[in-house]
């Protein structure tokens, strides 16, 4: 086990769920924050961004990759995190629906059954492992 799987496992324990995000190409993927709209972009390499409202945010990785922050604004930063490990990066999302679990469960399926060309209006927590091929 990695230290990244064991970062992975580490965390709050939640019910997440991952992604399929296997084929897309991720090429970069991007968070910016300014505390009031948190967000991550998940570019993908023919161009297409997939866009998630992100509450809290771990990242771990198994291999190095590039991070790079810039500020944005006057309260705005922009994460970047490139490179080869990103490519085939595992991302679960959590969101702590109460009564509303089974809404956001089924608006999650249709989202990924869309291709994420939809919006997926809710602010989720999410953990991503940027991992070797």
């Amino acid at each position: 086990m990695t230290n990244a799987d064991e970062a992975w496992r580490i965390g709050k324990s939640r019910q997440y769920r991952r992604l399929a995000l296997s084929g897309l190409g991720v090429k970069e993927i991007v968070h910016y924050a300014n505390g009031k709209h948190p967000e991550a972009e998940l570019i993908l390499k023919d161009g297409r961004k997939i866009e998630l409202a992100i509450g809290d945010l771990e990242f771990a990785a198994e291999e190095p990759l590039r991070v790079t922050a810039e500020r944005h604004g006057d309260s705005t930063y922009l994460v970047r995190y490139t490179g080869p490990a990103v490519e085939n990066a595992d991302i679960a999302v959590f969101f702590n629906g109460g009564t509303w679990q089974e809404e956001f469960d089924k608006d999650l399926d249709r989202w990924i059954e869309s291709g994420y060309t939809e919006d997926l209006n809710y602010v989720v927590d999410a953990r991503i492992m940027a991992r070797t091929a």
